[in-house]
C-alpha cells in the first residue's frame, strides 16, 4: 500500500479538484482493505453459490500454513498432512487449544519430526481443505481458520495422522467442538463463558 499511501499524500497536495477527488478514492480503498485485513476472499456470511471454490474461504494465516506445508511436502518428499500438522502446531494458537487438551508439544514435535523423515505418498492437498471447508460452514464461522484445518485432520484418511492423534488421545470430535466454539467466540466477541484456552483466539 505504500504507492497508494504516496499518491495520496502528493494529491493533497495539489489544489486541483481531479486529484483532490482520486486522493478521497484512495483514501477509501485503503479504509476498506484495513478494515478486512486478515479476512478471506470470500465468507460464509454470503450466500453460497452452487461452485463454490472452498480455497476461496481460507482466512491467510490457514492459506500461508497450507501454501508452506506443500513446499515442504514436495521438496522434503513426505506426507503433507504431517506438514500441515507440523505448521499448525508452530502457530501460538494451536498451542493453546492442543495444551487445552493436554497434549505435551515437546513430544508430539518430536513424533513429528521422526514421521517427517520418512518418504511419503500423500501430496494432495484438497481434501482436507474440503473437510475444513465444510467444518467451518457448520460451526457458523466466516472464514476456514487454522482451527478448522487441525479439526479437519481429525477426519482425513491418513494413517500417520491417525496414529498420531491415537497416539495423543486427541478425538477427533473433540477437534470439532473447539472449531465450533473458536468461531462462536469469534462472531460473540467477549463472551466469558467460553475460555480462550480451549478456541485458541
Amino acid at each position: 500500500y505504500a504507492t497508494a499511501v504516496t499518491v495520496t499524500a502528493l494529491t493533497f497536495i495539489s489544489d486541483i479538484s481531479q486529484l483532490n477527488f482520486v486522493s478521497w478514492i484512495l483514501i477509501l480503498f485503503l479504509g476498506d482493505r484495513l478494515l478486512h485485513i486478515g479476512e478471506a476472499e470470500e465468507n460464509f456470511g454470503r450466500s453460497l453459490g452452487s461452485r463454490a471454490n472452498a480455497a476461496n474461504y481460507l482466512s491467510p494465516k490457514s492459506l500461508n500454513i497450507l501454501e508452506k506445508a506443500a513446499r515442504e511436502s514436495k521438496f522434503l518428499n513426505c506426507d503433507v498432512y504431517l506438514c500441515v500438522l507440523e505448521n499448525l502446531v508452530a502457530s501460538r494458537d494451536i498451542k493453546e487449544i492442543l495444551e487445552s487438551l493436554d497434549v505435551s508439544l515437546s513430544e508430539l514435535n518430536s513424533q513429528l519430526s521422526e514421521r517427517l523423515k520418512k518418504p511419503g505418498t500423500l501430496t494432495n492437498i484438497e481434501p482436507l481443505v474440503f473437510k475444513a471447508f465444510a467444518i467451518s460452514r457448520d460451526a457458523g464461522a466466516l472464514f476456514i481458520e487454522p482451527r478448522d484445518l487441525l479439526a479437519a485432520l481429525g477426519e482425513v484418511d491418513d494413517n500417520n495422522i491417525k496414529s498420531l492423534l491415537e497416539l495423543f488421545n486427541i478425538n477427533a470430535d473433540d477437534l470439532k467442538i473447539v472449531a465450533e466454539l473458536g468461531a462462536a467466540q469469534k462472531l460473540f466477541y467477549g463472551l466469558s463463558r467460553i475460555p480462550a484456552s480451549l478456541t485458541g483466539l
